[in-house]
């Protein structure tokens, strides 16, 4: 449960203060990186084991994002269907995993933030649903 806390606030603290201190030793490289290639720049440039940390930080990561949402996105399908299809679910899952990797990464991130669209709409159903237990 604490995978949001070290994806989140340490690794982007670190990532952050990588880059800040790029930008300001390096201005000349910072505004010639894409989007893509400014963090492994950034990291590169550590005196020590740049390369290796980010590596490191990536693979960390992407274990805990993968296996936290197989896990949520298990229990929330679940829950909807009661208790049935569980297997449809992880097979969908590894499925989209494969594609992710195959994909040019700005299609990925597009794709991305289109299906995560989707989460308003349960999200918005209970709203709905919910409004008469939540008293002013």
């Amino acid at each position: 449960m604490s995978a949001s806390f070290w994806d989140t606030v340490v690794l982007c603290a670190v990532t952050g203060i990588v880059l800040a201190a790029f930008q300001l030793e390096y201005p000349a490289e910072w505004i010639r990186c894409s989007a893509g290639s400014l963090t492994a720049a950034a990291f590169s440039k550590l005196p020590f084991f740049g390369d290796e940390i980010l590596a490191v930080a990536v693979v960390c990561f992407a274990l805990a994002t993968l296996v936290g949402w197989s896990y949520y996105g298990r229990q929330g399908f679940s829950y909807l269907f009661h208790g049935k299809g569980s297997r449809v679910y992880q097979t969908i899952y590894i499925i989209m995993i494969f594609v992710g990797g195959v994909l040019p990464l700005n299609l990925v991130w597009e794709l991305t933030d289109f299906i995560n669209l989707f989460l308003l709409i349960p999200a918005f159903y209970m709203l709905v649903r919910c409004r008469n237990m939540v008293r002013p």
